[in-house]
């Protein structure tokens, strides 16, 4: 098995990176004594996206054949599909509570299916497959941009999932800019700043997460 070099192995690195801080915020989350509900939908996100985070360290640090390149991206794209209808149900869940989850669960799960057969079906019409799941998933971040801002009277605590989503969505349009390229210690390009941009939203999902905790764990100590 041979390693990539140069930009690659970086973009390798970042997405390694990106899977032990993962691991990290998945184990505090899981420590967290709220609802075990919370935990189910914050851990299949986060499990999703540490997910992702390991097929792209093995997709761009190790040369593959190009059968083996369109494999391993193929599966990439199905996981990175249900972690963003993964990420819409656990957002959802934080603004309307438990009794979202037996229709959100299954509609964007069925969303989730239904990008991964159009892909297959376009995929050849387009020269980039990221702009299709672009599409995918720009669409579900700008109703959670929505839901998240219409919320956020109610529950001040929404503002951070705002900023986490809007960081994501940072992430993808610097992801595009194809002319980033530069050597800070190693050599960096969009796929990396991508990488290291994404952390920065995984991050204030965590806090997203940990307010939710501490203000539902605020209002069962006044009930008692």
């Amino acid at each position: 098995m041979s390693l990539t070099t140069g930009y690659e192995i970086t973009t390798a690195a970042t997405n390694l990176f990106n899977a032990v801080i993962t691991v990290i915020l998945m184990i505090d989350i899981f420590r967290m004594k709220g609802p075990a509900v919370r935990k189910y939908v914050w851990g299949a996100s986060f499990g999703l996206f540490l997910l992702v985070c390991l097929l792209g360290t093995y997709a761009h640090g190790v040369q593959l054949s190009d059968a083996a390149r369109s494999r391993t991206w193929d599966i990439l794209y199905i996981v990175m599909a249900f972690m963003a209808a993964s990420l819409a149900v656990s957002v959802l869940y934080e603004i309307h509570g438990p009794a979202c989850l037996k229709k959100a669960v299954p509609a964007f799960a069925a969303s989730a299916v239904v990008f991964v057969i159009l892909r297959q079906m376009f995929s050849s019409y387009v020269p980039n497959d990221f702009v299709l799941f672009l599409i995918y998933c720009g669409g579900i971040l700008i109703f959670l941009i929505i839901k998240l801002f219409l919320a956020r009277r109610e529950k001040p605590h929404m503002t951070i999932g705002l900023w986490g989503i809007a960081a994501l969505i940072a992430a993808s349009v610097l992801q595009n800019v194809k002319s980033i390229q530069f050597h800070l210690i190693w050599d960096f390009n969009y796929n990396a700043v991508y990488h290291l941009v994404t952390l920065i939203s995984v991050v204030l999902m965590y806090c997203f997460v940990k307010r939710a905790y501490e203000l539902d764990t605020a209002k069962e100590r006044d009930r008692n």
